[in-house]
């Protein structure tokens, strides 16, 4: 199984930097007067099947344009489409295919409506919901925020996605409706765009509650501290986009996966 990641993973950064060289070097002036007239937003929505997140876990506030459908893989096997009927709205179903014997049911859905655009930035209302089924486990839980794009400089080569949002469960059986208290999580990541097909990317997210009158976060957990860092590597094109990142959470010893717990994620839009 190594051996076939690290395959794959070859063959996307081969066939999508090559790509990248071919189309920086090669772009029609007519192509580049188009490019040239295009807002940062704009062009990241044109040029990027998954400019509508940054990973799995943190969206961007954007849609993948009007009249769009997109097709997402994550670790090759948590898989759903996204649709975009205009420009405002998207919802995305995915779930987690029975490729085995005895596997739980995963829903995940979730749902953006863009509040402002303009040419540089971009903030949304976002909901989110997971549902799991698995004998007698039947719950889930469902987050409700808001999410901003913001790209710095005239080119937006440099965007910053952010997004906060509440926590709540789902169903008898959702952690969240043992506990007593209000919960939320923030997350915050970087986008910088070395071409027109290669960008480089970093995350964070910060898990929170609010309880008996205090507030209490993932940076301390009993005198322990656990924050999630992801960073990476994104191949993008107008209909496919690949990603090759790594999850390395402060706190947690990864054992001998030295960069962190490889995450690969796959886009086509059409």
């Amino acid at each position: 199984m190594r051996h076939l990641m690290l395959g794959l993973i070859f063959i996307f950064t081969g066939a999508f930097t090559s790509s990248a060289w071919a189309d920086d070097h090669s772009d029609s002036p007519e192509d580049s007067a188009v490019e040239a007239n295009l807002s940062p937003v704009d062009w990241a929505r044109e040029n990027d099947a998954m400019n509508d997140r940054n990973s799995a876990f943190l969206h961007h506030a954007d849609t993948i344009g009007e009249g769009n459908t997109s097709f997402s893989a994550f670790y090759f096997v948590f898989m759903g489409f996204t649709h975009s009927p205009n420009e405002d709205f998207q919802f995305s179903v995915h779930t987690l295919p029975p490729i085995a014997t005895d596997m739980p049911l995963i829903l995940w859905a979730s749902g953006k409506y863009i509040l402002t655009r303009d040419s540089d930035s971009v903030m949304s209302v976002v909901l989110d919901s997971v549902y799991t089924k698995d004998g007698d486990v039947n719950g889930g839980v469902f987050r409700l925020g808001l999410s901003g794009d913001h790209f710095v400089g005239a080119k937006g080569r440099t965007s910053v996605h952010w997004n906060f949002s509440f926590l709540g469960g789902l169903g008898d059986a959702s952690i969240l409706n043992e506990l007593d208290g209000q919960f939320f999580i923030g997350a915050a990541g970087v986008v910088h765009r070395i071409s027109k097909k290669f960008s480089l990317l970093a995350e964070t997210w910060l898990f929170g509650a609010h309880r008996d009158g205090e507030f209490y976060t993932t940076l301390d957990m009993d005198g322990t501290t656990f924050l999630p860092l992801v960073y990476g590597a994104r191949f993008t094109s107008e209909s496919l986009s690949a990603e090759v990142l790594f999850i390395k959470p402060v706190g947690v010893d990864t054992g001998p996966l030295v960069l962190g717990i490889p995450y690969i994620a796959l886009g086509y839009r059409w």
